[in-house]
């Protein structure tokens, strides 16, 4: 049986839903902050990628794009011109102000990314645990695990059943 994160907060949240949606496969309600959540996820995804590209490439000939405010933005701006799903003018204006503030917040000095999106998958007695690392960094101290909460409200503490969920798949296994 496969289960991630979601489902299994699904599950300790509502059972009869956990059963509706991964039982009986019927799609959630669309959330209207979903669109906006993945544009910005996915323009924090190509920035990064920029990120490690350009430290991959500091003795190359040709240097990849610079890494600025301004390069993060124009990597959302394409998600608000996309005109299969584009974003409303009030999410373009929002997602500007949390890019902004992210970008203002690490003042422009990033960890270099070791992981970028990267899916994992991970045997966990009967179970398949499967789940996506938003980004994972090099640090001084070894390795940082990040998932992205895109939101107004203050901060929250990370919910403890992801970490239960994200720990055993950030831990090195010996190989078979």
């Amino acid at each position: 049986m496969k289960l991630s994160y979601t489902a299994l907060k699904t599950f300790q949240q509502c059972r009869f839903r956990y059963h509706l949606r991964y039982h009986r496969g019927l799609a959630s309600r669309p959330r209207p902050a979903a669109q906006s959540s993945r544009a910005l996820h996915g323009a924090l995804h190509l920035f990064h990628q920029g990120l490690k590209s350009q430290q991959a490439a500091k003795d190359a000939l040709f240097l990849p794009a610079a890494v600025s405010l301004d390069t993060l933005l124009a990597h959302f701006k394409g998600y608000y011109d996309n005109p299969t799903r584009p974003l409303t003018e009030s999410q373009y204006q929002e997602g500007r102000v949390l890019l902004t503030r992210y970008w203002e917040t690490h003042r422009g000095q990033f960890p270099t990314p070791y992981l970028l999106e990267e899916k994992f998958t991970l045997h966990v007695g009967p179970f398949l645990l499967a789940g996506r690392f938003d980004r994972v960094d090099i640090t001084p101290e070894g390795y940082e695990i990040l998932d992205y909460k895109l939101s107004h409200r203050s901060p929250l503490p990370p919910d403890p059943l992801q970490l239960d969920v994200y720990q055993p798949a950030s831990t090195p296994r010996p190989p078979r």
